[in-house]
């Protein structure tokens, strides 16, 4: 397909949408649409937004009621969800699970029942922050991890322990709007991305959890916290490559894996349990976080 380039005024070059994708997609004047630019190439993408629309859950057809079956709804997209069920207690679930989940909201309620509707599409514009925040809150918590255990305070692990709440929160949110508005033809590769964040925020909490047992306070080698430190500053590369694609970055990255997991599995050979439990951690962080790396290089090239 080939269009003319038309000049406007001095120094406005326009190009016609073709007249079937424009109803295809229902653009109309003042419409915004995507365009990204991929070396001599431009493609437009129209900004289409699934429709949340509504849904009804019984509890009683499932015999049982898992609070994150909100969680799997709201991350669909969906914007209205009715909820009935026979126990007055799945209210008091409900309204807890709902603390976690960014613009729901309970407009209505009943003895049996209750309704739950999005409030959050201002939010939906705020989809990259979020992102970058998410980022950030899970670097924050990584170092305030080995900040403790390295000064052995352990009682402060409890409150790192929770920053993985806020990221369940904001990855929550990501998903809902990657699976209603997308996210160009990159939705797919930000969606593994996000998720597996979501999974990394989980293995800081379960570290923090471990050790905040006092028959597991026990002060760690200085190897292991080394090990600990440079996990972390390995998540940090891949934060800045994330955001500014660098030559050196992304062959650092290749290396740092190779030498940590190397450095790691010799130091989980000749430790005792309680370190071997943290380093057995170290090595799913650092393979979790190369993990990222794939959907990143699909998307940018």
């Amino acid at each position: 397909m080939r269009r003319k380039v038309s000049k406007i005024g001095p120094s406005t070059l326009m190009v016609s949408l073709p007249a079937k994708w424009v109803k295809k997609y229902n653009i109309k004047k003042g419409a915004e649409i995507d365009i990204e630019e991929q070396n001599s190439k431009l493609i437009i993408n129209a900004r289409t937004e699934k429709e949340g629309g509504k849904i009804s859950l019984n509890t009683a057809d499932f015999g049982h009621f898992d609070k994150n079956f909100i969680s799997y709804l709201y991350q669909k997209g969906y914007d209205e969800i009715e909820v009935r069920f026979d126990d007055v207690n799945t209210f008091n679930i409900i309204e807890k699970k709902l603390n976690s989940l960014l613009g729901f909201e309970i407009i209505n309620q009943t003895q049996n029942s209750c309704i739950i509707r999005s409030v959050s599409a201002p939010l939906e514009k705020e989809f990259d922050p979020i992102l970058r925040r998410t980022f950030l809150i899970l670097l924050d918590m990584g170092r305030s991890c080995y900040i403790a255990l390295e000064k052995q305070e352990y009682d402060n692990l409890k409150e790192i322990a929770l920053m993985e709440r806020t990221i369940d929160k904001l990855t929550d949110f990501l998903k809902r709007v990657l699976n209603k508005k997308g996210y160009g033809d990159k939705t797919i590769f930000i969606y593994c991305i996000v998720r597996d964040l979501e999974k990394i925020g989980d293995i800081y909490r379960d570290v923090c959890k471990y050790f905040l047992e006092e028959k597991n306070r026990k002060q760690i080698s200085k190897d292991v916290l080394n090990i600990f430190n440079q996990t972390n500053n390995f998540l940090e590369l891949f934060y800045k490559l994330f955001y500014k694609f660098d030559k050196e970055f992304m062959l650092k990255l290749h290396e740092e894996k190779k030498n940590l997991l190397k450095k790691a599995f010799y130091l989980f050979e000749k430790s005792q349990k309680k370190e071997q439990i943290l380093i057995h951690h170290l090595i799913t962080l650092i393979t979790m976080t190369f993990d990222l790396y794939g959907p990143y290089f699909t998307m940018v090239f």
